[in-house]
């Protein structure tokens, strides 16, 4: 915040859901006033694109392609079919074949790093890497050595 900007991108407009879901399983039920929220957005901003994080919000908003908007990109800073763990198979399969659909579905995909560049197969041809890293400080900060025990922090999923 600190930094000079190239520009600040306002809302022209705000719409808004306030609506508390449940945790786990349960939270599923609140799906329905989410995409009723969704599509009247949908309807009363008329985006030319639509920006969604992951494909599960990219799955919900497929249905309305070239009705009330016109591209479509998937932003995956987490695959569900990666972040998907279960014992049973079919449900394994279903986030794989929903991953998938969302990314036959994008206009773009964009992904954090080569790795899951590779990880899109056939549709490789439509993604872009913007890597998910801090901005290199330069030569300086590595001269500075912190003192004492070093601390880590690992963060992320396997």
């Amino acid at each position: 915040p600190d930094r000079p900007q190239s520009f600040v991108m306002e809302a022209d407009r705000l719409l808004v859901l306030n609506y508390r879901s449940e945790q786990g399983l349960r939270g599923i039920l609140y799906v329905l006033p989410f995409l009723i929220h969704l599509i009247k957005a949908l309807a009363t901003l008329r985006p030319h694109v639509v920006h969604c994080a992951n494909e599960e919000m990219a799955i919900l908003v497929l249905p309305f392609r070239r009705l009330l908007y016109r591209w479509l990109v998937c932003d995956i800073f987490d695959s569900m079919r990666d972040r998907v763990r279960s014992p049973h198979r079919l449900v394994v399969a279903t986030a794989y074949l929903l991953s998938k659909l969302a990314w036959l579905g994008s206009d773009r995909v964009i992904v954090t790093d080569e790795r899951r560049l590779a990880r899109l197969g056939r549709f490789w041809r439509k993604a872009t890497v913007i890597a998910n890293v801090p901005v290199d400080p330069g030569p300086i900060p590595v001269l500075d050595f912190p003192k004492g025990r070093p601390k880590v922090f690992v963060s992320g999923t396997p």
